[in-house]
């Protein structure tokens, strides 16, 4: 129990996410379900861990910490930029430079932090819808043609967050979604402004069970 620490429920399996050091894990079958049956009571707390019997997660803290699992709902609409318009070389050039600065930010200084100031930015965005060939859809579509230029394969996760950033700072707000799903283990990151995603399809992260959403 810490600060940085997300879950969520895959089935019967809660999966862990823990920013700061930048890994997921999960619990020995033992404790998975008697956290499981604690989440289905209420909220978890440091007391309830250990009046469960799973002390050794409560950890030591000086002051109270809760934990609740993500509740996030997936997507089931697709971006209309993303199939209408033509090519927006100033966005495609720009969206390759910020997955760039991305990529090298979290190597160099890990999630946590650009998680923060990513919160800075979105919280200060707007909610609104995005067009076709408004300042945002032109932005969403540069993101679908980097993907030509230099593959997003393993790179969900800085190419979302540097489209989040890009769109914040023009005033629309979306949100960088993480996602799980087990049988094997995988991870996703995908961008999301309300029920629409803008840089996947519905399709393609409906397998995953969100984790966290900045």
């Amino acid at each position: 129990m810490r600060p940085g620490l997300h879950f969520c429920l895959v089935g019967d399996d809660p999966i862990f996410l823990d920013l700061v050091s930048g890994r997921y894990f999960r619990l020995p079958d033992h404790q998975a379900k008697a956290f499981c049956a604690l989440v289905a009571s209420g909220m978890v707390d440091r007391i309830a861990l250990q009046a469960a019997g799973l002390g050794d997660l409560a950890g030591v803290a000086d002051k109270p910490l809760a934990l609740e699992p993500c509740r996030w709902a997936l997507p089931d609409q697709a971006c209309d930029a993303l199939n209408h318009g033509g090519l927006p070389l100033a966005e495609t050039a720009r969206a390759l430079r910020q997955q760039r600065s991305y990529e090298r930010a979290l190597a160099r200084r890990g999630l946590a932090p650009l998680c923060d100031e990513l919160a800075v930015l979105t919280v200060k965005a707007t909610p609104r819808p995005i067009g076709i060939d408004d300042a945002a859809g032109r932005l969403v579509r540069g993101f679908q043609f980097a993907c030509f230029l230099r593959t997003a394969a393993d790179r969900c996760l800085p190419r979302s967050l540097a489209l989040v950033d890009l769109l914040a700072r023009r005033g629309w707000r979306a949100h960088a979604v993480l996602g799980v799903r087990q049988g094997p283990f995988a991870a996703h990151c995908w961008v999301q402004a309300g029920r629409m995603v803008l840089n996947d399809t519905p399709e393609a992260v409906a397998c995953f069970t969100p984790i966290l959403a900045l």
